[in-house]
């Protein structure tokens, strides 16, 4: 008796699908049109579990979604109730499309902001600038060939359905589908935890936890959930930040003259992809003289609290320190201090591309308006597929070298993919799959050509650090390089990317670990005799980059009240808080268990 109920319920919660087979699927395949792209990363690149993960989940969320459509148009039996259904997922994925195609993203938190500050007159401006264009009409015509699948499922449905009807295919779709729904719903569960998040780092929390991935990596329904909560939450937390920065109070003045600083902030870059840190292929030849000529200095102990850009840099250029369970909105931004102390501080980023949703919880605070006036003399407007394009446009600029500058750079670095971070000239492609000759039973030729495209971009990247050196050899000049986070590219596993598990030594080894050096000119070795010399006994000490301001303002000479001693790694009160990952693993414990 049981059995028979469970059959019943079954079949009528199944009933729905297959008498409305053609709105199921449909809709199911025109919300995760984008799954292709990962589809055939999984193919081509050969990408990890993760990736079928995604996969799988982003499936089974538009499943329950197409269920909820086809649950709807089969009880209430009306027409304009079934276009409707097929209206949602199809305006979200041409949206989408018509986003990526003219700007490279998909929906996302900016849009949604700008959308909101739009009046009329704009939006007509809007259309004629950039619906009427080649895009536009790519758009238009993939919208009507959508429809018209759509359309012609529908005046042929008695057809399919004489097929789906029978036993053994109606069955078949009852087993395809149970499990997808089932986990779809617990997906949907755990995504509307977002209505309970009150700050960016939940915000990215939720991003990690939620969907597993940044939020424009997943299905539409979800990106569409984040694209509508989050600016209220950035614009609210934000809005703190920038409040302390702008009010901030006492002295605040440096001893130097002529001094300039310059932080490069580099991405995803794995030091043991670099000869300072052992790899055996000569990917940064140019650090690597510095280093033998006594102007390059290597510190060998320098973690990220996150495997992620946005939570990073917000603690990296904050007065905060996350071992001692301050947060990063809490505190001053570094780039004001700076500014007030007399400085001149310039910001060139090439990553400020608002449109990105990965960018979003990031760009939303380093490039408000607000902050931008109280803390930046100039920054960059443009953006570059590569980065040698940014440094030559800072360059260019012609800055006077006989003030105080405060100058950080955020490039493009080894971001995944790396093979389209250098260009694909002789000069930058100098490792091939034959230089990979570490043998590991996992590699593949794929991924022998991917470890080699990630050395070019390595290899690219040393390159630009030498131009960047060379502007200010002859200058009162120090420059401290260190990245956002590691990565991965099959070091110790087949995977490539920044898989946060198994949270182990080998995880945290190549992601949290960062490459962190200091190059000095010769004048400002002449100049800071004991600065110097705190240097060279500081380089095997450990530290997190949340707290490399109280280094920076060392070297700086500011005298401010938000200068710790004990944070400071060239201090000699300099004490090590608590390493984190994630803000709960202990860092140390689990990297250096043994």
């Amino acid at each position: 008796m049981g059995l028979k109920n469970g059959k019943k319920v079954l079949r009528a919660l199944s009933e729905p699908i297959i008498e409305e087979f053609p709105l199921f699927i449909l809709t199911l395949v025109i919300a995760n049109l984008g799954v292709t792209r990962i589809i055939h990363g999984c193919i081509v690149a050969h990408y990890g579990i993760d990736a079928y993960e995604k996969i799988f989940r982003f499936l089974s969320v538009g499943a329950v979604m197409s269920y909820l459509f086809t649950l709807i148009t089969y009880y209430t039996k009306k027409k304009y109730v079934k276009i409707l259904c097929y209206s949602i997922p199809i305006a979200l994925f041409t949206v989408s499309f018509f986003l990526l195609l003219s700007f490279g993203s998909v929906l996302n938190p900016t849009y949604i902001l700008i959308l909101g500050e739009t009046n009329p007159g704009e939006a007509s401006g809007f259309i004629r600038t950039f619906l009427f264009t080649q895009n536009g009409a790519i758009t238009i015509l993939v919208l009507l060939i959508i429809c018209s699948i759509c359309f012609t499922a529908e005046k042929y449905k008695r057809f399919i359905l004489s097929f789906i009807h029978k036993e053994w295919i109606s069955r078949t779709i009852y087993i395809l589908t149970v499990p997808f729904l089932i986990n779809g719903i617990y997906c949907i569960s755990k995504t509307t935890a977002i209505f309970h998040v009150r700050s960016l780092r939940q915000l990215d929390e939720w991003g990690g936890v939620a969907v597993q991935s940044q939020p424009d990596n997943t299905d539409v329904y979800t990106n569409l959930l984040y694209s509508c909560y989050a600016p209220r939450i950035a614009q609210k937390e934000c809005h703190q930040a920038i409040k302390l920065s702008d009010g901030l109070t006492g002295a605040i003045t440096s001893d130097n003259d002529s001094l300039n600083i310059v932080l490069i902030i580099g991405e995803s870059y794995i030091k043991y992809h670099s000869p300072l840190y052992g790899y055996y292929l000569n990917t940064t030849p140019n650090m690597l003289r510095e280093h033998k000529n006594g102007q390059l200095f290597v510190f060998d102990n320098i973690n990220s609290p996150y495997n992620t850009t946005s939570p990073t840099i917000k603690s990296l250029l904050s007065c905060n320190s996350l071992g001692l369970h301050e947060e990063w909105q809490d505190s001053p931004y570094v780039p004001v201090i700076f500014r007030k102390a007399g400085f001149k501080v310039y910001f060139w980023d090439n990553q400020n591309v608002t449109h990105a949703v990965w960018d979003f919880t990031l760009n939303s605070f380093l490039h408000n308006q607000e902050l931008s006036k109280i803390a930046y003399t100039a920054e960059n407007k443009d953006t570059y597929t590569y980065d040698d394009k940014l440094i030559k446009s800072f360059l260019s600029q012609k800055f006077p070298t006989t003030q105080n500058n405060f100058t950080i750079l955020h490039l493009w670095g080894q971001h995944v993919a790396a093979k389209d971070r250098y260009p694909h000239i002789a000069r930058y492609s100098r490792f091939t799959t034959d230089s990979i000759t570490i043998e590991k039973p996992w590699l593949t030729h794929a991924m022998r050509q991917t470890i080699a495209e990630y050395d070019n971009a390595t290899y690219y990247n040393d390159a630009l650090i030498e131009e960047v050196i060379n502007h200010y050899r002859q200058k009162n000049a120090i420059i401290v390089y260190l990245s956002d986070h590691g990565e991965e590219v099959y070091d110790w596993r087949p995977s490539m990317g920044r898989n946060g598990k198994p949270m182990c030594a080998n995880m945290l080894k190549y992601q949290f670990d960062i490459p962190f050096v200091i190059w000095c000119s010769d004048k400002y070795q002449a100049k800071h005799p004991q600065i110097m010399e705190a240097i060279k006994t500081s380089l095997h000490k450990p530290m997190s980059s949340d707290i490399v301001c109280n280094m920076l303002f060392n070297l700086a000479g500011l005298k401010t009240q938000y200068y710790r001693p004990s944070l400071d790694i060239l201090s000699k009160n300099y004490h090590c808080p608590k390493r984190t990952a994630f803000d709960k693993y202990n860092y140390d414990a689990i990297r250096f268990l043994k």
